[in-house]
């Protein structure tokens, strides 16, 4: 059994994420699973890797939480875990936040870049992690510059840790 290079992992993360959830793209294929009522899986496959996003959302609250599992040959190499809560209207932000790290391959605990301003001025993203991609935690928050909320106010925020199986 041949065992698979962590960084060719790594680089399999960056390619499929791009494609899932932070994804700009309507065609996301989004599936249910039985055993996990609530649940929505996002599926990729790249060579012998196949990472699954499974996240969890109800309608009680704007909580959510998921978890990112990578196998390859179907033996799980690499988790990670995430969870907290974001109101819908920040969803968009969040995503471009993502989709950033995920497109220039930075791994800032598997989330969005150290940093960022939204293009109206409106939102501050902000990513707290240490580690790298073999074993990290961290957490996460977008602020509203908005004097109404008061000033650097945080709107949302997800906790977030995962490791290397290998």
């Amino acid at each position: 059994m041949e065992k698979p290079n962590i960084i060719v992992a790594e680089f399999a993360f960056f390619k499929v994420m791009s494609y899932g959830y932070a994804s700009i793209s309507t065609k996301v294929e989004k599936t249910t699973i039985e055993e996990l009522p609530g649940a929505k899986a996002i599926t990729y496959t790249l060579g012998r890797f196949r990472i699954k996003d499974i996240y969890f959302v109800t309608p009680y609250s704007n909580k959510s939480a998921g978890s990112t599992v990578i196998w390859h040959d179907e033996i799980p190499i690499w988790q990670m875990s995430y969870g907290g809560r974001y109101p819908k209207e920040v969803v968009p932000f969040l995503k471009e936040c993502l989709r950033e790290s995920y497109i220039k391959k930075e791994f800032n605990g598997g989330r969005g870049p150290k940093a960022r301003l939204s293009t109206n001025k409106e939102y501050v993203y902000v990513n707290s992690f240490i580690g790298n991609f073999a074993s990290f935690c961290g957490r996460e928050a977008i602020y509203s510059t908005d004097n109404d909320h008061g000033p650097d106010q945080e709107i949302g925020y997800h906790t977030f840790n995962g490791m290397s199986l290998l």
